[in-house]
């Protein structure tokens, strides 16, 4: 198990644009468990801790949430397959109904769709409306669709109870969150660009516990480390993996319909 300190001891590195050919082709074969990544290809930049991670940017605004969305990040932890979890064979519509329950049993309300791209849908189209969307206390997270692909303007670190896990040790599941998604909305992949081939990083499409690498975001940061920071982490050699040990029981961010 990861300590607190151990999972704040990151770096973060902006998204890039691949290649939409190599998605195509990888959302056309079946996710091979076996690729290998070279995490070692690139070193991250340097980038400096900020002073309090609880404190958001100037731009952070409160305000009447009348007639806007919600969002929130899962309090539970649950392991990658989430079509084993609640016997629904599609693994997004699955998520989608983890979201829910964990809204119903927290009170909230309404229907709910997790932050998930698969072999079939990417995050950001699975999101409807236009904004803005807020926190649970009421901050806002993202004015419109066009900040879904940029990133949201503050942490979005406030469960469905309206705690905020990054003020305190993070215990078990961690800060970790399931996206399978990469910096402006799109399922993440791994491309070997010496080999051609591509491989998605969504766990089968939320299907499988092995051994595989996934994209995952962490709640506490925004840019593009809120949905995902593989390979730019100095808290974990490896890239996040779809095994289901209690460490590797992510959450899930859950926007409301």
């Amino acid at each position: 198990m990861k300590s607190g300190a151990c999972w704040i001891a990151m770096a973060i590195a902006g998204g890039c644009n691949a290649d939409r050919s190599l998605v195509e082709d990888a959302r056309n074969r079946s996710v091979d468990a076996t690729t290998p990544r070279d995490l070692d290809a690139a070193a991250p930049p340097d980038f400096a801790m900020p002073p309090d991670l609880g404190a958001p940017p100037d731009f952070a605004m409160t305000i009447d949430m009348a007639g806007s969305k919600r969002v929130f990040v899962t309090s539970k932890g649950f392991a990658a397959d989430f079509t084993q979890q609640t016997g629904i064979s599609d693994g997004l519509a699955a998520a989608d109904a983890l979201c829910t329950q964990t809204a119903q049993g927290s009170g909230l309300g309404g229907a709910w769709v997790a932050w998930l791209s698969s072999s079939t849908a990417d995050a950001i189209d699975r999101i409807p409306g236009d904004g803005p969307w807020y926190r649970l206390d009421g901050t806002l997270v993202f004015a419109d669709r066009s900040e879904l692909a940029t990133g949201p303007r503050v942490p979005l670190k406030i469960d469905d109870q309206v705690r905020d896990f990054c003020n305190y040790d993070f215990g078990t599941p961690g800060p970790s969150v399931w996206t399978g998604t990469a910096i402006g909305g799109r399922a993440a992949i791994d491309l070997d660009k010496d080999m051609g081939t591509s491989t998605l990083l969504t766990c089968n499409d939320w299907s499988t516990t092995t051994e595989q690498p996934v994209a995952a975001g962490i709640f506490c940061w925004t840019a593009a480390a809120w949905t995902d920071v593989t390979g730019w982490t100095q808290w974990e050699r490896s890239a996040p993996s779809c095994l289901s040990p209690s460490y590797d029981r992510r959450r899930l961010y859950c926007f409301e319909r």
